[in-house]
């Protein structure tokens, strides 16, 4: 991250310039102006559907291989249970 604070009126004309055309309003010569420069990172959004891919993902998988082994839904939501149960035992009643 990189950050500029500098007084206006120590501004050359053409970043004076810029600047006030970026914010849309004339500076003050007693104005300071602070620019933050840094890296976005991936919006909440982003991270959220690559979240539901991979569960989605998991998913197929699990669907898959219920359907090779002939398991019925019941013994697949008791697996799932007792998987669960053996991870965090308290979230499962």
């Amino acid at each position: 991250m990189e950050a500029i604070d500098q007084k206006v009126s120590e501004l050359s004309s053409p970043d004076r310039a810029a600047l006030e055309h970026l914010l849309g309003r004339p500076l003050a010569s007693e104005d300071r102006v602070v620019v933050v420069a840094y890296q976005s990172h991936e919006s909440r959004e982003s991270v959220r559907e690559a979240a539901r891919a991979r569960i989605r993902a998991t998913l197929e998988r699990a669907a898959q291989h219920v359907a090779a082994t002939g398991a019925t839904a019941a013994e697949a939501d008791a697996a799932i249970l007792e998987a669960m149960a053996a991870i965090r035992p308290r979230a499962v009643s």
